[in-house]
Formats: structure tokens, sequence, C-alpha cells
């Protein structure tokens, strides 16, 4: 009786856990970022532009996409820890095929599958924090969550500027594999199971799209997506150019690029801590119009 009821007990969520789910949650923004300051160097062995492998950052955001629609669906009905596991290994996988790049079409496909491990571990991890905190606890833990995955935008670049002058951009992909396997060993052996098999759902596809049409129809929510979606625009139209421009465009080196990319992923982490602090003084409507 004992036994069974430990089991049944459900984990409590630890600084730990929050680490790792953060750590492999960093995948996120460095499948977009690390490799950005090669681009002119992958275009010259690809045989082609470097507007061209800017494709690579569509394709990976078009993997992500996919990847939070359908590894959301599935952590619901599966539970955390599997998709968590298995989109670790997917992000190993195509890291690796990456670096093995011997083409433009090959890479693509790379970041399409570094793409839908890239949204999924972060929708999974997060998935995890809300099964096992509620209130003021859940708000802490999704702070102290996007604080670890935000310096992904900060050191992804300039790690990536490094690996590339002593080991090239193959090298670049090479590294993110082993930080994918890393994360997805530490998952294995620390992150329990948060979703109880009788709090999962079987609902299909198609019930999921109608409650997500509904959503779409109330239009607070719409009007809140549309401007997160224009951010998110915003960014990545820089995330394409800025790299280009100053590399191709001015002749800098790299470093410059991952500098430029350093300081706005700093921006990034001062303004999250700065929309906390409004949100105790102002509603979330002032601080949106704010920004």
């Amino acid at each position: 009786a004992t036994s069974s009821a430990r089991s049944d007990a459900s984990p409590k969520l630890t600084r730990g856990i929050l680490f790792w789910l953060g750590f492999i949650g960093i995948l996120g923004p460095m499948a977009i970022d690390i490799y950005l300051p090669a681009l002119p160097q992958m275009a010259i062995d690809f045989g082609t532009t470097p507007a061209t492998v800017q494709l690579g950052l569509a394709t990976t955001t078009i993997g992500m996409a996919l990847g939070t629609f359908i590894v959301g669906t599935l952590s619901d009905r599966l539970g955390r820890r599997r998709p968590l596991l298995f989109t670790g290994v997917l992000m190993v996988f195509g890291a690796s095929l990456a670096s093995a790049s011997m083409n433009i079409f090959w890479f693509l496909g790379c970041c399409l599958i570094m793409g839908i491990s890239a949204s999924s571990v972060q929708v999974a991890g997060r998935g995890v924090i809300a099964d096992l905190t509620r209130g003021a606890d859940s708000t802490r833990a999704f702070s102290f969550f996007s604080s670890i995955v935000m310096v992904g935008p900060i050191f992804g670049p300039v790690g990536g500027v490094l690996i590339l002058s002593f080991a090239g951009w193959r090298g670049i992909f090479v590294a993110l594999a082993a930080f994918a396997l890393v994360g997805t060993i530490a998952i294995w052996a620390f992150v329990p199971e948060s979703l109880a098999i009788n709090k999962r759902h079987t609902d299909g596809f198609g019930t999921i799209i109608k409650s997500m049409w509904a959503m779409w129809k109330n239009k607070v929510f719409t009007w809140f997506a549309l401007v997160n979606f224009t951010s998110y625009a915003i960014m990545f139209v820089y995330l394409g150019t800025c790299s280009l421009t100053i590399q191709v465009e001015l002749g800098a080196p790299a470093w410059v690029a991952a500098v430029a990319f350093a300081v706005n992923g700093a921006g990034i982490v001062v303004a999250g801590i700065f929309a906390a602090w409004l949100a105790k003084r102002l509603s979330s409507v002032a601080i949106v119009f704010l920004s």
C-alpha cells in the first residue's frame, strides 16, 4: 500500500527540475541564432548566396510552429516526459545531420527537424511546470524558467563565433548536438512524469482545432495574439538580416554580429524583468501599448 501511495503521489517541482527544463529549453533560441554569424561562410561552402542560407531561419520557424501544435497535443495524451525525451533526441539527430550537410537542401531539411524539436522541448517543459504548480508558485516557476531560456539569445551567437573561429560552422552544429544530448540525458535522469494518467485526455486533433477556433473568436485574445505575432515577425526579420548586413554589407567580422545579437538578447531579458515590474502597477493593455 505504501509503495502504491508513493507511485501515485505527484512529484514536487524542485529547483533542479526547473534548471534542467530551462537548460533543454535553451535549445529553442540557440537553434535559431547560434549559427547566424556563420551564414556567409556557409553560403561559400554550399555554393549559394547568404540570402539562400538565410532560408534556414524561415524553415526553423515553420518547424517550431508544427512542433508546438503536434507535441502540445501529444503531451496532453502521453504525458510530458516521453515527448521531452523524444524531441531532445530529435534535436541531437537534426543538429548532427546539419553538421554533415553537403548542400543547401540537406541543411534546410535539418533546420525543419531542429525547429520541431526546439519548440517541442519548451512546450512540454512548460507543461511540467503547469502540472506541478499553482498561483504565485506558478508565476515564480515560469519566471525562473524564462530567465534560464533567455540565456540562449545572449550566449548562443557569442558561443557560435567562438566555435566558428576554431572548428568552422560544422563544429557549431556538433556543439549544439552535444548540448542537446546533455539536456536529454538530464531530463531522463532528473525530471519525472508530471501528468497523472487520470488527467490525460484522448481528444483528437479535430476537437483541438475547434477549441482553437473558439479561442480565436475571443476579441481580447485575438488582439493580444496579433501583437505577439507582429513582435515575433519583427524579431525574425532582424535575426535574418542583422548578420548579413554587418558581415556582407558593412564588411565587419563575425564577432561584431555576435555582440549585436548578445546586446539584443540582454535587452530581451531586461525588458522581461521590467514588464514583470510594470505588471504590479499597470494593466496588461497599458503595458502592451507602452511596448
